[in-house]
């Protein structure tokens, strides 16, 4: 399986994090609840993923807002279509970056 591109795993000196980080950059679409309500579709780019977190490019949302986020996973298997389904918490907005603590991921066939 390739990704099409260089992937590095990203682990500073004074990480906190107890999972590692894949620096891969894959398409994302994520739709975001309004804490008024209602609902925010976009699309963005991954920066970085582990098992517990996304890093990826976007416009501002709100912290601690509730996302439901689908990344297009890489797969040489001809025309099956994979896709990484996710939802978590944003707990990170700076400009042109979200960080999402991940709760559920699941991988889906044809998604």
């Amino acid at each position: 399986m390739g990704f099409g591109g260089q992937t590095q795993v990203v682990q500073a000196e004074d990480e906190r994090r107890t999972s590692r980080r894949l620096a891969v950059a894959l398409r994302v679409e994520y739709c975001f609840h309004l804490p008024a309500g209602g609902r925010l579709t976009d699309v963005g780019r991954t920066i970085d993923i582990s098992t517990e977190g996304l890093l990826f490019e976007s416009n501002s949302m709100p912290v601690g807002a509730t996302i439901d986020l689908s990344i297009g996973w890489p797969l040489n298997a001809g025309e099956v279509r994979l896709a990484l389904w996710a939802s978590g918490r944003v707990v990170r907005a700076t400009e042109g970056q979200v960080a999402v603590k991940l709760d559920n991921c699941e991988f889906r066939v044809g998604a």
